[in-house]
């Protein structure tokens, strides 16, 4: 099974998007915890099924949540490299791809 790894910046999104539901209506961040965890095993199934939008980065949507989920597979481990939301600006998390 593929290790899933959360960069420092990804994670600091998935939390500051689980406290911003969570302020909007009680309990709705941690469904969108829920839908991530979903996601997530989504990809640990099927990584290389899903878009690639730039070379070995690929992005999947997160069901019900204006989010995405942006990673990179090497055949041993998955890294998530953000946690986007799909309004904001295009491409931000390029600056997060390692070399």
């Amino acid at each position: 099974m593929n290790k899933i790894i959360f960069i420092d910046k990804a994670s600091e999104e998935l939390h500051a998007a689980v406290k911003y539901y969570n302020k909007e209506r009680p309990g709705l961040g941690f469904e969108f915890a829920n839908e991530v965890k979903s996601t997530l095993s989504r990809i640990r199934l099927h990584p290389e099924v899903w878009a690639e939008i730039d070379e070995g980065i690929r992005k999947c949507i997160v069901k019900r949540f204006p989010y995405a989920l942006l990673y990179l597979f090497d055949n041993s481990k998955i890294v998530i490299i953000a946690v986007m939301h799909m309004k904001k600006k295009p491409g931000y998390w390029k600056t997060r791809i390692p070399d």
